[in-house]
């Protein structure tokens, strides 16, 4: 385990916020803190996407 608050989900409104405020940004790479973990094109789709997914989630934990 690398940090314990990581285990603790934002509820679904903070997603969505932090998600709409990085709507704007266009951006193409996002590096991890891990080795393998660099998204090389369309990291800003890549941000949407997972938001939008994990947003989707908390809504219905059973798709958690």
């Amino acid at each position: 385990m690398y940090s314990y608050p990581n285990l603790i989900p934002l509820p679904e409104a903070a997603v969505r916020r932090i998600a709409g405020m990085l709507a704007g940004l266009e951006f193409e790479t996002i590096h991890g803190a891990w080795w393998g973990t660099l998204v090389g094109e369309d990291g800003s789709g890549a941000v949407a996407r997972a938001a939008e997914r994990y947003a989707r989630a908390l809504e219905d934990p059973r798709l958690i």
